[in-house]
């Protein structure tokens, strides 16, 4: 009687899981291929948005944050001296558009791991483009970061490569200083 009762239950149950624990990440998934793919072969701002909107907007209860991670470092490999400070903000404004900065919050590993991310363009940004609000952001990234994860080397070394870039010695010290008060007194 019990088994009666308790198999269709299983049975929706055990279905259930294999559709949103394996064929929704394995559809996100190809979706993320074939927007890289996409874009290798045709690099263009407006070909960046169109493919990767469909990957990063389908829903899959996983991979969200992994793709939003690799998106960021592939645009992190993109910004090299040759580009136009235009290009380089509309690919800021549409990675952080895919961010709800005040539900996130603090969430855990992840989030650290989208500061370090998004800490980073936009250092690489000021460091191109010289442009203040790039600076502002970047160091608001990685001190939220630290805030978070106060030993994490990267944010660490982020905020002093900010500040070395842009000559604020007293501040890259205070970082040494940090990271020596770690490193060296183990």
């Amino acid at each position: 009687m019990i088994k009666n009762i308790l198999s269709p239950f299983l049975i929706i149950l055990s279905l259930l899981g294999i559709y949103y624990g394996a064929i929704l990440p394995f559809k996100k998934s190809q979706l993320f291929i074939d927007a890289y793919q996409s874009f290798n072969s045709q690099p263009t701002v407006k070909s960046l948005e169109d493919s990767f909107t469909k990957a990063l907007s389908f829903y899959s209860p996983i991979g969200q944050e992994e793709e939003r991670r690799y998106l960021g470092g592939r645009l992190l490999s993109l910004f090299v001296k040759e580009m136009p400070k235009q290009v380089g903000e509309e690919l800021i404004r549409y990675y952080e558009s895919w961010f709800d900065f005040e539900r996130e919050k603090g969430n855990g590993l992840n989030w650290t791991q989208n500061l370090l991310i998004l800490g980073n363009l936009r250092q690489r940004a000021w460091e191109l483009f010289k442009d203040e609000k790039d600076y502002a952001a970047a160091e608001r990234f990685y001190v939220e970061g630290l805030k978070l994860s106060p030993t994490r080397p990267q944010f660490l070394y982020g905020l002093r490569e900010l500040y070395k870039s842009k000559g604020e010695g007293e501040k890259e010290q205070m970082i040494n200083n940090t990271i020596d008060s770690y490193w060296l007194n183990r």
